[in-house]
């Protein structure tokens, strides 16, 4: 008897039943992960039933040949020009300037989130100087990349202010309150303030020195700031050639905690500051129109802070002492300005490893002892070349003694290496 074999017809390409839905035609169609053929969709159910392997490179043929002959989008045509301001070519820098009113009548308390608000202006964290660690408060300006030791020069009355060891600023001695002018000149290169000011100088300029003569006293407080008191004189004495002022001032800074609420641990404390300051001097002045003045002055600083951790902690205190000889007879005249000063700093930092579940820290870095002790003088002479021009020249000589006393490489219960 022979046998007859039957072979049912059945599609050259299918995909197994769908375990969630009952298994149709639709069901077994191939997946094409090609958006631009849905006209084809049409055509899909009797795809299974074709030989369809040997047709598929010559219908991705037909497909990108229909898109090839599709003309591209036309865009009209834009044309920008920006040709210099006679501006731009007068002065190769950019300079902006904070009034007095400006900088009494914004809310920040600090100097440092006041100059936020200029372009280009920023410290090497986004966090400002109340709950920063100090070595993070060094500034740039314009297109200069930012960096702890600062890459910017700051000024107090022509006085350097940078730490002079790490080249940090310490933004907390300079209450907006206390100043009549900021001053930031963005710019590239050496100038007469010196090799410090390559990303640009901030001039700050003292109300003790400029206005007329006056007395103030100030207070404030809030929920983070836990208190600020600050109070200033100024006062004509004799024939009012010369001037006697003072300031005195306080802040302490209550805190936030720096980690996230859900990420938070046992060991995590609020980050909080606290500073003292005092400045104190005499200015005489002298000449056939009283274009000189000789000024004599010392200034002091300390600060404590907590940075997060019951052992992370430090603290900082300066003392500075300048004699500036300035002559400044209009802008049609010559100028200029002699100074000597003297810094005297000190500077502790303490620091830890936190462990993975924050409920504890182990004592990492020990930094007992830093001190620091600069000389400096700077003579500076501006010129008028014309009615809109003016050369400036300068020199400046300075000598930095510091020393890093610390203890690292902490096991057991203590540290052994120092």
């Amino acid at each position: 008897m022979d046998r007859v074999r039957h072979t049912l017809a059945r599609p050259l390409l299918s995909l197994p039943p769908s375990r969630t839905r009952p298994h149709t035609r639709a069901s077994r169609l191939p997946y094409l992960p090609y958006l631009p053929y849905l006209p084809y969709l049409p055509y899909l159910p009797y795809l299974p039933y074709l030989p369809l392997r040997p047709l598929l490179p010559l219908l991705l043929l037909t497909a990108l040949a229909l898109r090839a002959e599709e003309p591209p989008p036309q865009l009209p045509e834009t044309l920008v020009e920006a040709p210099p301001s006679p501006a731009s070519l007068q002065r190769p820098v950019t300079e902006v300037l904070f009034p007095a009113s400006t900088l009494t009548a914004s809310p920040h308390t600090t100097l440092d989130a006041v100059l936020t608000s200029v372009p280009g202006f920023r410290l090497f964290r986004r966090t400002d100087s109340s709950a920063a660690h100090p070595t993070t408060q060094g500034v740039s300006l314009g297109n200069i990349g930012p960096n702890g030791a600062s890459r910017s020069l700051v000024l107090l009355d022509g006085i350097p202010v940078n730490d002079p060891f790490g080249g940090w600023v310490p933004w907390t001695q300079f209450h907006p309150s206390t100043l009549s002018s900021v001053r930031l000149t963005s710019q590239s290169g050496v100038d007469p303030t010196g090799n410090a000011s390559l990303g640009g100088v901030i001039q700050l300029e003292s109300r003790v020195l400029t206005d007329p003569p006056f007395a103030f006293v100030q207070m404030g407080a809030g929920s983070l700031l836990r208190h600020q008191a600050e109070a200033a004189f100024a006062q004509q004495t004799g024939s009012g050639s010369t001037r006697l002022f003072g300031a005195l001032q306080e802040t302490h800074f209550a805190g936030y905690p720096v980690i996230q609420k859900n990420q938070r641990g046992a060991v995590d404390i609020p980050a909080s500051s606290r500073e003292q300051a005092f400045d104190a001097g005499v200015r005489h002045g002298f000449g056939s129109e009283e274009d000189y003045h000789l000024t004599l002055r010392a200034r002091g600083w300390q600060e404590e802070r907590q940075n997060g951790t019951p052992f992370a902690d430090n603290s900082s205190s300066a003392l500075q002492v300048s004699l500036r000889l300035l002559r400044d007879a209009g802008p049609h005249d010559w100028s200029s300005e002699s100074l000597l000063y003297t810094h005297h700093n000190q500077f502790r930092s303490r620091f830890s490893s936190v462990s993975a579940d924050r409920s504890s820290e182990t004592p990492s870095l020990d930094q007992y002892d830093v001190p620091v002790e600069s000389f400096g003088f700077i003579q500076r002479l501006t010129l008028p070349v014309s009615s809109v021009h003016t050369l400036s020249t300068g020199i400046e000589l300075r000598t930095t003694t510091a020393l890093t006393r610390e203890h690292f490489r902490y096991f057991g219960n203590a540290f052994t290496q120092n």
